[in-house]
């Protein structure tokens, strides 16, 4: 079975991966989540569509779609694409925590000082998702920029209503990339098994 676009999207999901877990910042991370959430559900709509003109393969498939419909981590991947394509939401919660002296604004700034140059006012915000500035205020660029993120004590993300199992095997993680690493293996193995098909 040549599934040549499945693949494609099969090393798309591996990037992304690659990119959260190397991610240095909650916005890093949020951006590579939300690839790798919809990358990994492409997977299967580029099998469907490699393997539309072979009904023994759909049929194959179609055994693989009721499995990928009733497994909780699977099922997690759909919903939360839905929630982030057509909704913009998340499925992440950030924590983050600082000791007071450490969010000095003299030290903030000089650890950043190309963002505060010549800026006759300034912010400094610490939210969930970290330590943040906002530059180009009141303009269409205006926006959120991160700042060093060493200044923090705790940064924790965690998955909101994390999926409880999988192949039916109970999950006790929040922790978004391990749960990514689940999803990458899952689909790792039916594209194997989707290339290696043989209807007899």
């Amino acid at each position: 079975m040549n599934l040549a676009n499945t693949k494609t999207k099969l090393e798309d999901a591996r990037t992304t991966l690659s990119l959260l877990k190397s991610a240095t910042n909650s916005m890093e991370f949020r951006a590579a989540f939300s690839a790798f959430i919809n990358n990994s559900r492409a997977i299967t709509y580029a099998m469907q569509a490699d393997g539309s003109k072979d009904p023994a393969f759909m049929q194959w498939y179609e055994h693989r779609r009721v499995e990928m419909q009733k497994d909780e981590l699977v099922r997690f991947v759909h919903d939360s694409r839905i929630e982030d394509f057509h909704k913009g939401i998340h499925q992440l919660d950030f924590v983050s925590e600082a000791k007071f002296a450490n969010l000095d604004p003299s030290s903030v700034m000089s650890r950043s000082p190309h963002l505060f140059s010549g800026s006759g006012t300034w912010e400094i915000t610490l939210t969930g998702e970290g330590l943040f500035t906002t530059v180009n205020t009141g303009t269409p660029q205006e926006q959120r920029v991160i700042l060093d993120q060493s200044l923090l004590e705790i940064t924790k993300v965690a998955v909101q209503n994390p999926p409880k199992s999988h192949m039916g095997r109970p999950l006790d993680s929040d922790c978004p990339t391990y749960l990514c690493e689940l999803v990458m293996t899952y689909f790792e193995n039916v594209v194997f098994q989707a290339t290696n098909f043989s209807a007899d």
